[in-house]
């Protein structure tokens, strides 16, 4: 827990479930101490950290921001067949196999404990694309032994046989997701880089010219100027945007790049002193008219504006 509270704000997901843990095996009338103390020892070592007591607040902040435009954090589009779909085969048939289980082995006879941190996910997987992982790893856990397969009494009698029935189960869960990521169409375990997520080219412009100051980038471009720009530019938007930026600060410059009303602001307060962004960005054309700025770059995809 101390490792993983200085490398990713993901900790409280681990408390969470140390914390549900124990409500529920309390609510189940069984031993809940020993998961108490867990999360409370747990809680307290992520004080171990450079901030100390501001990684909690900025991290609650980080929890409560809003979400508005991003993807990853609407839910899953089932309109879509491809879009995440290792993770609706792996719900379909967690789906199909409760409702299966619980009509052969009826509710009493269901590790309800075990179902419920199952739904707990699966609820937050439906409401999130970002938590389809999760759903993913609870389910792959907890999953086989909530609803083992009613095979004939001769195939549990030797340990091989018994080894047998469990890689079966196991298989159930795995084989659906891991066949949609590499069978599908996509691009499956495999790595992508994405051009518009790397604007690689006009950074490079950018560095080439010695440009300084303030860059205003489009949030998918920001993390990589950044980076790449250290120390010469500052960027308007980047993917700390739920630790260090404003939810107003985002929808200011999301706006700006969709071309809504209210963006011209952008040009004068603060002033940049370079614009970075997709040629299919609504406000491209715009600022091709823009008096006070001149398209210095671009390519087939991107282009950089500097002032005249």
């Amino acid at each position: 827990m101390i490792v993983w509270a200085n490398l990713h704000g993901g900790f409280v997901t681990g408390l969470i479930w140390l914390l549900a843990v124990a409500l529920v095996e309390w609510g189940f009338g069984r031993p809940w101490k020993t998961w108490a103390v867990r999360f409370g020892l747990c809680a307290l070592v992520t004080l171990l950290n450079p901030f100390g007591w501001q990684l909690w607040i900025s991290t609650w902040r980080a929890l409560v921001t809003t979400r508005r435009g991003f993807g990853e954090w609407a839910p899953v589009s089932w309109s879509e067949p491809s879009s995440y779909l290792g993770y609706k085969l792996l719900l379909l048939c967690v789906f199909a196999a409760l409702a299966i289980q619980i009509y052969r082995k009826r509710w009493k006879q269901i590790d309800k404990a075990g179902l419920i941190y199952i739904g707990v996910f699966m609820v937050f997987a439906l409401m999130s694309a970002r938590h389809t992982s999760l759903f993913a790893v609870a389910a792959g856990a907890l999953a086989p032994g909530v609803f083992p397969l009613s095979w004939p009494h001769a195939l549990t009698l030797g340990p091989v046989r018994r080894l047998c029935v469990m890689a079966v189960n196991s298989a159930l869960i795995v084989v659906p997701l891991y066949a949609a990521l590499m069978f599908m169409p996509g691009a499956g375990l495999s790595l992508e880089y994405p051009h518009e997520a790397h604007s690689v080219d006009a950074v490079a412009f950018l560095k080439s010219e010695n440009i300084r100051g303030n860059l205003l980038v489009p949030f998918n471009y920001g993390s990589y100027a950044l980076w790449e720009l250290r120390g010469k530019m500052r960027v308007s938007m980047d993917g700390r945007y739920d630790l260090v930026y404003r939810p107003e600060t985002y929808r200011r410059v999301d706006d700006f790049f969709a071309g809504k009303g209210g963006s011209p602001s952008l040009l004068t307060s603060p002033r940049p002193d370079a614009i970075l962004l997709p040629r299919s960005a609504g406000i491209y054309y715009d600022l091709l008219n823009e008096p006070g700025w001149v398209e210095a770059w671009h390519d087939p995809w991107d282009a950089v504006f500097l002032p005249r």
